[in-house]
């Protein structure tokens, strides 16, 4: 599972009230989300950001290298809508960044999720729920991002940054 590092920085958002709007939507249902007006992140550091940054309020956004590697590695059982959400650099350059949402839960745990979300200690993958599945998001969670071995390793090898990796058992 992949997670944002915070200690590298964060990007904070100039709309702070759209986000939590468009973060409920996000956690609270299934489906594809509709974004009203365009929102921008400020990166607070003067450094460049990394490729995968914590974005307060809602998770996390991905550079376009990180978008471009789960769009030409993953399969017709991953569903990612990508959410434009440039940052602001430290150095008042407008990059391109995404946010992935998956519009679609899957069910790829050896135990039940809660009904609030997250990964209650001790579970795991199941191998026969998350057959065909390369990339996916705990429901009802912005923060983590489940991604196969595979995938894993591509990200590894592009060298790409800012994420925290935890491996999952498979039973």
């Amino acid at each position: 599972m992949l997670t944002a590092r915070d200690d590298l920085g964060a990007a904070k958002p100039n709309r702070p009230d759209e986000i939590r709007s468009m973060t409920h939507q996000m956690i609270g249902r299934e489906g594809q989300i509709e974004i009203a007006a365009e929102i921008s992140w400020q990166w607070d550091r003067l450094s460049s950001p990394p490729d995968w940054v914590w974005a307060l309020g809602s998770g996390q956004v991905l550079s376009p290298a990180f978008k471009k590697l789960l769009d030409e590695n993953t399969g017709e059982n991953d569903v990612i809508q990508w959410v434009p959400f440039p940052v602001l650099s430290g150095s008042e350059t407008t990059l391109e960044y995404w946010m992935p949402h998956f519009p679609e839960w899957r069910d790829i745990f050896n135990q039940p999720i809660p009904r609030d979300g997250g990964i209650p200690f001790g579970v795991g993958m199941s191998a026969s729920k998350s057959e065909g599945v390369r990339v996916a998001r705990v429901p009802r969670t912005i923060t983590g991002v489940i991604v196969d071995s595979d995938l894993m390793r591509a990200i590894k090898n592009l060298g790409l940054t800012g994420f925290r990796a935890r491996a999952m058992r498979t039973e």
